[in-house]
Order: C-alpha cells, then sequence, then structure tokens
C-alpha cells in the first residue's frame, strides 16, 4: 500500500498523468516533468514532497536524486529519476525525519 502510493505520486508528474496507454518511459520521469508537477508534488504526503515550495526547490530536489544519466531513456542528457530511485529518496527523508511512515519502513515501528 505504501509504494502503491509512491507509484501514484510519481506518476502524477507525469503530463499525461496516470495513463498507462500512453506509450510514455512510465518508469522514469525526466526533468521537464518533475518542474512542471512542481505544484502536484506539493500536495504529497511524503516529507521530501513537501517542502517543494516552487521550481528552484524542485530542481534541486531532482539534482540531488538524478543518478540516472546515462541510461538509454535519457534522449537529451538532461536528467532522469526512475522510480526505484524515487522509492529510495522517499524512503530515505522518511527515515531521516523520524515520521511514521519512516519508522515502518526501517522496521523500527
Amino acid at each position: 500500500c505504501i509504494y502503491a502510493t509512491i507509484l501514484e505520486t510519481f506518476l502524477s508528474v507525469h503530463n499525461d498523468g496516470i495513463n498507462y496507454s500512453s506509450g510514455v518511459h512510465l518508469e522514469y520521469v525526466n526533468k521537464v516533468q518533475w518542474i512542471d508537477g512542481c505544484d502536484l508534488m506539493k500536495k504529497g504526503s511524503f516529507v521530501m514532497l513537501q517542502h517543494v515550495s516552487d521550481v528552484h526547490i524542485a530542481h534541486e530536489v531532482f539534482k540531488r536524486m538524478d543518478g540516472q544519466r546515462h541510461v538509454q531513456e535519457d534522449e537529451d542528457d538532461d536528467g532522469i529519476i526512475s522510480f526505484s530511485t524515487f522509492c529510495r529518496h522517499v524512503k530515505e527523508e522518511e527515515i531521516a525525519s523520524n515520521t511514521a511512515l519512516g519508522k515502518l519502513l526501517a522496521g523500527t515501528f
């Protein structure tokens, strides 16, 4: 259930929203999609996203997560984030912030 919520948040930043038939690489979000989805992210319940109050902060969060620079799907070499990278960062931020979700994800709840 937790990862379904993370997936829903991740997919919400795609330009076409959650549209599984669009042919878009749904396992990756590029920088343009991430920045364009800034307003949607603020509505998220995860600590990492609650601080995304403007485009500049969204860009900084993207840069922290962007570890997929040289994958084939990154056609413009502008950076992309995979779903697994997004999950890892959400988990790390929740644990570091000692939230109830972080405790659950760390196995200390």
